[in-house]
């Protein structure tokens, strides 16, 4: 599995890391200052600044609920390398009477 940088360190990119395997992320892209600078399981979070200057070797895989606006931060950027991550496993609620 190629190695990526996953764009969002909230319950999707950490679902994300699962899924992918610590061992294919290098990184991941935040754009809250406050959690830039830390690291989840050893992993740097970085800013997009950072990626562009350092890190655009690898695709970046959009790994948050804000996928029109990362999409857009994106492009403005110029950053034509990147995917939309689908989680393996989905839930849903359904309705009490679903039945």
């Amino acid at each position: 599995m190629e190695k990526v940088a996953l764009f969002g360190c909230g319950n999707y990119g950490k679902k994300a890391l699962w899924e992918y395997g610590k061992e294919n992320v290098v990184c991941f892209i935040d754009n809250s200052k406050d959690n830039q600078g830390k690291t989840i399981e050893g992993i740097p979070i970085i800013s997009l600044d950072d990626y562009k200057e350092n890190w655009t070797q690898y695709d970046i895989v959009i790994s948050a609920t804000a996928i029109k606006e990362i999409k857009t931060q994106l492009d403005l950027c110029g950053i034509k390398k990147y995917r939309l991550y689908l989680p393996k496993t989905q839930y849903y609620r359904l309705p009490c009477n679903f039945l």
